[in-house]
């Protein structure tokens, strides 16, 4: 039972992360009525960023968390610089921050 309400709490904060992520993709594509990719991406490259440095690095997680934040805010900076109303895009139809 132990086994069961361990993996229903983990389940519950990954779907937390998940919905986060999940409110930035509807307001960049209801609201916004743009196809920007760049939560995804930045979600992503702040994990990747997080987890090397932790693991491969030996850098303390706090400290990691940080400057995972910090690349994807950059990530994130990246793709509106792309974006059609940047002017760089071909078409504008769908742009991507990393």
């Amino acid at each position: 039972m132990n086994g069961l309400l361990v993996s229903l709490q983990d389940a519950v904060v990954q779907g937390v992360l998940w919905g986060i992520m999940v409110l930035g993709v509807y307001i960049t594509y209801k609201l916004l009525d743009i196809a920007d990719l760049t939560v995804d991406g930045s979600f992503a490259l702040g994990g990747c960023v997080c987890a090397v440095m932790v693991l491969n690095k030996g850098v303390d997680p706090w400290i990691a968390l940080i400057i995972a934040a910090a690349a994807g805010m950059g990530g994130g900076g990246g793709g509106q610089r792309t974006s059609r109303y940047g002017g760089r895009s071909g078409d504008g139809i769908l742009t991507y921050g990393v």
